[in-house]
């Protein structure tokens, strides 16, 4: 069985996905080595310049996506496509991969949820592709498809500062959550937790709170590097979200304990009593039972359960069925 994966190219991308970088068995979407030529494809391919009609002559680039010498007509293999990858909407391509490759079969992956995602792209997706997953429980109830949660790799070295300086971190938008955020750093604060609070996409007339760090742009190795820095890590899901963020991951290999209002993560694969703290609303917050799970932070441990060579068994599980 081969992997073809279009992935997103983003700062996270090497975290999620660096364990199966070497894997035989997997080949990667690809940049133009070319620098001129990349940034044309990329323009000529963009989402929002094809938004309304496909853009003429877009064959040139047909050959340019991955290493199509390294997979048989005739082999077994899975096609997935990010949400995001400029190609998994290029109806044409799709076609010419379905051609090219007898027993192709092409898969999707949402990493978020759909509220706010036009509605023709669902459209395109469920008419497209063989099979859909997505993080959020409740949009794959909702379109019939396949629920899977919780990809990321184990950092090769330096996985823990030893001597945090802060107790709870939160790094995130605003997005609705700025009131719940502001009494939850108070609380926190106020019960003698340090705290490393940053927001952004937020407005001076939010009455702002000294102490936290509004709109500062943080690349993700500078997240991993405040993950580490820090005992807990607190998420806060947005409006209609119901699947996990990136920050159980985090918690899960960095060995952090995980702070929140998330009650579905009590049915993922990778849940932990010990690890996790739920909570169902701000005002029940246990601030004790957070102190006494800081102080277990040290007998944690990761056992590996999200790693993409996990998921990849997975997909080939999704291809027999």
């Amino acid at each position: 069985m081969k992997f073809v994966l279009f992935y997103v190219k983003s700062t996270f991308f090497r975290y999620t996905y660096s364990e199966i970088f070497d894997d035989k068995r997997v080949v990667f979407y690809k940049e133009i080595n070319n620098n001129l030529l990349n940034t044309l494809r990329n323009i000529h391919t963009s989402i929002k310049l094809n938004q309304y009609f496909t853009m003429p002559f877009q064959k040139i680039w047909v050959h340019t996506f991955f290493d199509e010498n390294s997979i048989l007509s005739n082999e077994e293999c899975i096609f997935l496509f990010e949400e995001g990858n400029k190609q998994a909407y290029n109806q044409n391509y799709l076609h010419y991969i379905r051609k090219k490759y007898q027993n192709a079969k092409l898969y999707f992956l949402f990493w978020n949820p759909v509220e706010y995602l036009q509605k023709k792209y669902v459209n395109f997706i469920n008419t497209h592709y063989d099979k859909i997953l997505s993080f959020d429980p409740e949009d794959c109830k909702k379109y019939n498809w396949v629920h899977y949660s919780g990809i990321y790799s184990k950092p090769q070295n330096n996985i823990e500062n030893l001597n945090p300086k802060f107790d709870i971190l939160f790094i995130g938008h605003n997005k609705g959550r700025l009131k719940k955020l502001h009494f939850l750093y108070k609380k926190f604060t106020e019960a003698g937790l340090k705290c490393d609070f940053y927001i952004s996409e937020v407005e001076k007339k939010d009455n702002l709170i000294k102490g936290i760090h509004y709109n500062k742009y943080l690349d993700y190795i500078d997240v991993i590097n405040h993950v580490k820095n820090s005992k807990a890590i607190l998420e806060i899901l947005q409006e209609h979200q119901h699947g996990s963020t990136l920050r159980p991951m985090e918690a899960m290999v960095y060995q952090k304990i995980l702070i929140t209002d998330n009650k579905d993560v009590k049915k993922e694969r990778y849940y932990s009593k010990e690890q996790f703290y739920i909570f169902d609303d701000v005002m029940n917050i246990d601030i004790q039972e957070i102190k006494n799970k800081l102080k277990t932070r040290d007998r944690l441990s990761y056992n590996g359960n999200l790693s993409p060579k996990k998921f990849l068994d997975f997909l080939e599980t999704l291809y027999n069925s």
